[in-house]
C-alpha cells in the first residue's frame, strides 16, 4: 500500500487497486465469541463506551461510568431473566460456565425498536439529566421538556415501525404478554 491509497482521514479509498506481492490461504474454522455470563454483562455495562458507535457517544458513556449503577445493574439483569428476555444456558466448553442468551421474544422486540431506544448513549443522556437535577445545574422543568421532546421523537419513530408480532404462550406472572393480533399493546399480568 502507498500513502496515496488513503484519503485525508487515513481511510483506504474505495476502488483503489492494491498490488499484492504474495498471498497465502490457510483453511481455518471460525468460532463466535463466547456468550456473556452475568459477570461479563455487568462488566460490559460498566464499560459501555466500548460499544458506542461514535466519539461523542463514547465520551458521554465514559462520563456516566457506563450503564446503571453498582446498585442497579444486577437488578436489571434479574428483571430481564424474570420477564423471559434472558435465558440461562450451560456451555459445551465448560459445564460450570452458565452463559446468557436473549430469548426469541427479546430478539424480536429489540430488532424492531427505534435505534434511539437501543443505544446505550440514550441511557447515558438520561443519567446525565438526572445528575444535573441532583447537582442543581438544571431545573426539573428543563429536564421534563427534554424528556417530552425525546418521547415525541420516539413515538414518531415508532409510528413508522408497523406491527410487531410475537408468538407467545401463556405469560408468566409479572411478564409482558404481546397479543398476536394487536400491535403496540401489551398487557402486564
Amino acid at each position: 500500500m502507498r500513502l496515496e491509497d488513503f484519503d485525508a482521514d487515513g481511510r483506504f479509498q474505495v476502488g483503489r487497486v492494491l498490488q499484492a506481492k504474495n498471498a497465502t490461504f490457510e483453511a481455518m474454522r471460525t468460532e463466535p465469541p463466547a456468550r456473556y455470563t452475568q459477570s461479563d454483562l455487568i462488566d460490559a455495562m460498566m464499560s459501555a463506551h466500548k460499544f458506542a458507535t461514535n466519539d461523542r457517544d463514547r465520551a458521554l458513556l465514559r462520563q456516566t461510568a457506563g450503564l446503571g449503577t453498582s446498585r442497579t445493574r444486577e437488578a436489571i439483569i434479574t428483571a430481564l431473566y424474570d420477564r423471559g428476555f434472558l435465558v440461562h444456558e450451560k456451555t459445551k466448553r465448560s459445564r460450570s460456565r452458565i452463559e446468557m442468551r436473549p430469548s426469541e421474544t427479546a430478539r424480536i422486540i429489540v430488532s424492531n425498536l427505534p435505534a434511539l431506544l437501543t443505544s446505550p448513549a440514550t441511557t447515558a443522556k438520561w443519567e446525565l439529566a438526572f445528575q444535573m437535577i441532583e447537582s442543581g445545574k438544571a431545573q426539573m422543568s428543563d429536564i421534563e421538556r427534554y424528556f417530552n421532546s425525546l418521547l415525541a421523537e420516539i413515538v414518531a419513530q415508532a409510528k413508522g415501525l408497523g406491527t410487531i408480532k410475537i408468538e407467545t404462550g401463556k405469560p408468566a406472572p409479572g411478564s409482558i404478554h404481546f397479543s398476536k393480533s394487536v400491535a403496540g399493546k401489551a398487557a402486564v399480568k
